[in-house]
This record gives C-alpha cells, sequence and structure tokens, in this order.
C-alpha cells in the first residue's frame, strides 16, 4: 500500500474511532457476526487467533472473555488502538490480549503461527492487489488446519430494487468519504484459494440497513435516490453480508 493510502485511511479510521467503538459495541447485529465468525473458526478451540483491522477490539474482548487464547489485534489507526487498549485494560485482559500497528499485506508475524485468523468488514481498504498480498499473508501465519473467518458487505449481486439503490448510494458516500475496494464474494474465494488457503463455507447473511447514514448526502443524485429508498417498506430495507470461511490444508 503507498505511504499516502496508508495515511488517508489511518487519518479516516482516526477520526471516527470514536463513533465505531459505539456502534460496535451496541449493534445487536454485530453481536451476530461475532457469533458466527467465533463458529467459524472453533474459537473455544484455539490457542492464538489473529483480528485483523481490530478496531476497538471488541471481537478478541469477547473471545477472551470466555477461553484462553492468546489474541494478536492489528490496526493502522492509532486512535482506535488506543480506544482498545483503554477497553482491554478495564476488562483486565491485557495478558490475553496484544495490539500491535501494521497493515494486512505486510503482518509483523512469524508464519505458522496463529490457529485462526478473523477479518470483519476490514479487508475492502485495500485496493485487489494488496487485498490478495493480505490474504497470502493470512495463509503465511496461519498454522495447518488453521482457519480463516472473513466478513464483507456488498459483496453479492444486489437482488432487490433497493440494493440496488443502495449500492449506489454506497458508491457515491465512498467517493465523499474514502475511496473503498468492496469486491465480489466469488473474487474474495478466487484470491482466498490462490493464496493457498481452501474454501469450506459461503454464507449470505440479511442485516437491516441504517439510511440515517446517507442523510449527510447532497448532491441531486444522492438526495433522489435517498427519496427512492425511504419509500420502500423498512422489512424490505435489506442487504445481504458475506461469510466466508477458509482452512489451510495439513
Amino acid at each position: 500500500m503507498s505511504a499516502n493510502s496508508v495515511k488517508a485511511i489511518r487519518s479516516y479510521w482516526d477520526r471516527r474511532a470514536h463513533i465505531y467503538a459505539e456502534v460496535r459495541k451496541k449493534k445487536e447485529w454485530f453481536k451476530k457476526v461475532d457469533q458466527r465468525v467465533s463458529g467459524l473458526i472453533d474459537a473455544t478451540t484455539c490457542s492464538t487467533i489473529l483480528d485483523i483491522g481490530t478496531g476497538p477490539a471488541i471481537f478478541p474482548i469477547k473471545v477472551a472473555k470466555t477461553n484462553n487464547a492468546t489474541i494478536v489485534g492489528i490496526d493502522i489507526s492509532k486512535r482506535s488502538l488506543k480506544t482498545a487498549k483503554n477497553q482491554i485494560k478495564k476488562e483486565k485482559l491485557a495478558n490475553k490480549i496484544h495490539l500491535i500497528a501494521a497493515t494486512a499485506d505486510a503482518l509483523p508475524l512469524q508464519e505458522n503461527s496463529f490457529a485462526a485468523v478473523t477479518s470483519i468488514l476490514s479487508i475492502h481498504h485495500l485496493p485487489p492487489p494488496r487485498m490478495e498480498n493480505s490474504f497470502r499473508e493470512f495463509a503465511r501465519v496461519l498454522k495447518l488446519k488453521g482457519k480463516l473467518a472473513l466478513v464483507e458487505d456488498w459483496a453479492s449481486k444486489p437482488r432487490t430494487y433497493f440494493q440496488q439503490i443502495i449500492y449506489k448510494l454506497r458508491k457515491i458516500l465512498m467517493r465523499n468519504e474514502i475511496e473503498e475496494y468492496h469486491t465480489t464474494y466469488y473474487e474474495y474465494v478466487t484470491m482466498i484459494e490462490r493464496s493457498g488457503l481452501k474454501i469450506f463455507a459461503v454464507e449470505f447473511h440479511p442485516r437491516q440497513v441504517d439510511l440515517a447514514r446517507f442523510e449527510s448526502l447532497t448532491s441531486p443524485e444522492a438526495r433522489k435516490l435517498l427519496e427512492k429508498a425511504e419509500k420502500i417498506e423498512q422489512h424490505q430495507q435489506i442487504i445481504d453480508t458475506t461469510f466466508l470461511g477458509a482452512i489451510k490444508p495439513a
């Protein structure tokens, strides 16, 4: 990743660190995500776990409370890591959870050292070449039979009229905030398998969209799209979140 890209992503998440920490803790949907990720990697049996883009370290804290795993969380946002450190200290888990400032495509970690790697809504910040390098890094640090759990939004083709609208709104929002590189789930699968890992699970879980996320958009195109989205009944305001599970063959 270029120095400018790293700087832009770090600046973005430094600004949003506190807000994201609150959302990550409170939203019920994230609790379901964490539960499914734990299931994909068999968290209760893992001795070592690497969490990519750990942010406020909500997932590592949850896991650390229920088993004796050593967990490493990486992130490039120093403010997010500070938030995580404070919460880990508050929970008295500093002996179990360790934080490192690093990028996913250049892990300062030894090969064959983790029973599991998790990436929850973070890998899309890397352009495809760097994304693929990241999957190679995950494969490198995983032990034999170690598992990867990847969670990403916007990876399945829009199936409904609402999803078509919301995908367009999302692109406009990201042009205003920070560039993201969402790709399709089968492209994720291809990159993961090229890294040497073997896919064992591809799942799509529906979640409600918070249209308030797009209220800051002021362009005529965005306002028109948002008006269309708001006219759709709330129970139909759904997108699919993709969950992928992969294993490092013995």
